[in-house]
């Protein structure tokens, strides 16, 4: 039988290229699902290439919501703001983002049904929206200067 041997090679740069079952060209793909785990073993970066994908865009992440916790996150405005989340972007840590917030609804009272205040537990609270003051609108004006 072929035995695995090793062998110089000039385009190695005097590294050793590996041989399996008589072939030279050995490549191996590894996936990690998770961008801040590869980076956590510097060892990975020594003999590898990288590509970062973007994940999960904010359409795909809310169509998983709703096709895999459509029961308990009822709201469609619900969904879309977990999904707007930088906490959405990977399928274990959308996965993560709507159990965080299942236990805050739960642990509100709410039951297994995920609404705003649960979401706010969880993402902060949103932004508040600003408008445009009225002519003569003080209230409006002086909570503008404050903000």
């Amino acid at each position: 039988g072929r035995s695995s041997t090793t062998r110089r090679t000039p385009a190695g740069a005097g590294r050793p290229r590996l041989r399996h079952g008589g072939r030279d060209r050995l490549l191996a793909v590894v996936l990690v699902g998770q961008a801040h785990a590869g980076a956590a073993i510097p060892e990975v970066g020594l003999r590898s290439s990288t590509l970062d994908m973007a994940g999960l865009t904010a359409a795909e992440a809310e169509r998983a919501i709703g096709r895999a916790a459509g029961t308990v996150v009822p709201s469609a405005a619900v969904r879309a703001r977990l999904a707007a989340s930088a906490s959405a972007r990977t399928w274990l840590d959308l996965q993560r983002l709507v159990d965080l917030c299942l236990l805050e609804a739960a642990a509100a009272g709410g039951g297994r049904e995920i609404d705003d205040a649960a979401v706010d537990a969880v993402l902060g609270p949103r932004p508040a929206q600003r408008r445009t003051p009225e002519p003569g609108d003080i209230n409006a004006v002086l909570a503008a200067e404050v903000a």
